[in-house]
């Protein structure tokens, strides 16, 4: 599914080989958080290797057409370490707005959807409150929750324990565990410990 041979970046120098196949697991870490994000970047096509290949679904992406590009981003969700949540926009319009823009389904049939995931997570705020008053841990389940409704193939989380406590990433990953059954999981981590205790619970 994506597959590097021999990858760098610019802070990325150590050759990267992987190859990820299709509802798997896939865990890596980056103790400096630019690289990361560096590495987030050279898997959605954002940023071309200094040097090596990477490709997905058989398909070099230093050398995709931009329209097969963006397609193959409809495939993927992310979850960014910050939530990547629009501020001037309520909580729900959030979590619709990927899914609306790729006509994934109708307003009303991803609004109960939603309603669906964030009952899920057991989610206890207000839809409609501002993303300012979120905390930490809420601002993850509505970027996981707004990541799910797209129906994607692939979701990456990027540094998905940073600001919440050790209660809560256990809490946090049980729920990660049982809706990414069906999914290509790829996690972006700190630290080792952190590796072997996501390791431990999502399999």
């Amino acid at each position: 599914m994506i597959s590097a041979i021999g990858i760098t970046g610019d802070l990325i120098r150590d050759k990267m080989n992987f190859n990820i196949q299709k509802g798997q697991k896939a865990f890596f870490v980056f103790e400096e958080e630019a690289q990361g994000e560096e590495f987030l970047d050279l898997l959605i096509g954002m940023k071309s290797p200094k040097s090596g290949e990477l490709f997905f679904m058989g398909q070099n992406l230093r050398h995709i057409r931009k329209d097969k590009l963006f397609e193959i981003r409809k495939k993927i969700a992310i979850v960014f370490k910050t939530g990547g949540l629009i501020n001037n926009i309520r909580t729900l319009e959030n979590i619709l707005l990927p899914a609306l823009y790729h006509r994934i389904a109708d307003k009303e049939n991803l609004y109960r959807e939603a309603i669906k995931l964030l009952e899920t997570f057991e989610f206890k705020g207000d839809y409609m409150c501002k993303i300012e008053e979120l905390t930490n841990l809420e601002r993850r389940i509505i970027a996981l929750v707004r990541g799910l409704l797209i129906k994607p193939e692939i979701m990456i989380l990027e540094y998905p324990f940073q600001g919440i406590s050790e209660e809560q990433r256990e809490w946090l990953l049980s729920k990660i565990e049982k809706i990414s059954k069906n999914l290509t999981l790829i996690s972006i981590l700190s630290s080792q410990r952190e590796y072997h205790f996501f390791k431990g619970k999502v399999n």
